[in-house]
C-alpha cells in the first residue's frame, strides 16, 4: 500500500507522544541513547497508547485511503504497546529482586547456587544456609539485615569477578 498523505503527520504525532515520555524538564539533557535506556517503558506505553484514540479516528474516515492506511496502522501499535509492557514487567521484577543493571551470568549464577542452598524457599540465604558453601557470602548482605537477597549475591559475585579481571 502506498504512504498516506496524513502519514507522517500521523508519524510526528506518535513520535511527539513518544518523546514527551522521555523529556525532561530540568537539569542537563542526556543523549537519545542515554534517555531511551533511563525512560520507564511504562511511560511509553502510556503515550504510545494515547496515539491508538488518533488512529482510530482516522480509521473512522470517510475517505476510504486514509480509513484502510489507520486500519494497517493499529495493529503494528498493539503490538508495540504488547512488546513495551512486556519490557516494563521484567523491569519491575528486576528493581522488585534487587537485580537490575546485573550481568545475567552472575545472577544466573546467583539463583542456582540460592536455589540449592536455600532450605525454606525464600530465595535468600541465612547464615545456617550459607554456612555449607565453599566461601561464604556474607560480606554480600550490604543491607546488614543477616540474609543475602538474590540482588545482593548476584552483586558481589560480580564485584569479585570484576576484581579478578
Amino acid at each position: 500500500m502506498p504512504q498516506h498523505k496524513y502519514a507522517a503527520a500521523i508519524g510526528f504525532a506518535l513520535l511527539l507522544a513518544c518523546n514527551n515520555a522521555v523529556a525532561q524538564t530540568e537539569g542537563p539533557q542526556p543523549s537519545s541513547r542515554d534517555q531511551a535506556a533511563e525512560t520507564d517503558p511504562l511511560s511509553v506505553v502510556d503515550s504510545v497508547e494515547a496515539a491508538l484514540p488518533l488512529l482510530m479516528d482516522h480509521a473512522k474516515s470517510d475517505d476510504p485511503e486514509i480509513a484502510a492506511w489507520a486500519m494497517a496502522q493499529i495493529p503494528a501499535l498493539i503490538e508495540q504497546v504488547r512488546k513495551l509492557k512486556q519490557q516494563s514487567d521484567r523491569i519491575a521484577e528486576q528493581r522488585r529482586l534487587g537485580i537490575e543493571g546485573l550481568d545475567t551470568q552472575m545472577v544466573q549464577y546467583a539463583k542456582r547456587l540460592i536455589g540449592r542452598y536455600d532450605l525454606n524457599g525464600d530465595q535468600e540465604l541465612s547464615p545456617e544456609e550459607y554456612a555449607k558453601l565453599l566461601q561464604s557470602p556474607a560480606e554480600a548482605d550490604t543491607d546488614e539485615n543477616g540474609r543475602v537477597s538474590l540482588g545482593e549475591y548476584a552483586a558481589w559475585l560480580q564485584s569479585r569477578h570484576r576484581r579478578r579481571q
